[in-house]
């Protein structure tokens, strides 16, 4: 076991007359949405965009499960008698006013 010669508190206290000033560390800066360790499953409002960096899903995310997919749009067109259809996602703002578990209009 290693024992200091002087108490820890004489430290403190020759800490402060010499002007030192001890403060705890700075809390590290939350991750932010645009930050590579971001993980829209678990972070922020758990919501998954279409193309999102994490290559989930895009949708609602409760406890790491997936409860609603992002909402997409089908669109058909005649292309000589044949009827093809496209599906899209919905941009964020169209899922919003489409779509209330992705959150009110704004």
């Amino acid at each position: 076991m290693f024992t200091l010669p002087v108490s820890l508190p004489a430290i403190l206290a020759a800490a402060a007359a010499a002007g030192v000033v001890l403060a705890p560390a700075a809390p590290a800066d939350p991750v932010q949405e645009d930050d590579p360790e971001w993980f829209c499953v678990t972070m922020g409002d758990h919501v998954c965009g279409p193309h999102n960096a994490n290559g989930v899903t895009p949708g609602l995310y409760a406890d790491g499960v997936l409860v609603a997919s992002w909402p997409t749009a089908k669109t058909c067109r005649n292309v000589g008698g044949d009827l093809l259809c496209d599906e899209a996602f919905l941009s964020p703002a169209d899922a919003a006013r489409y779509d209330s578990v992705f959150g009110p209009q704004r």
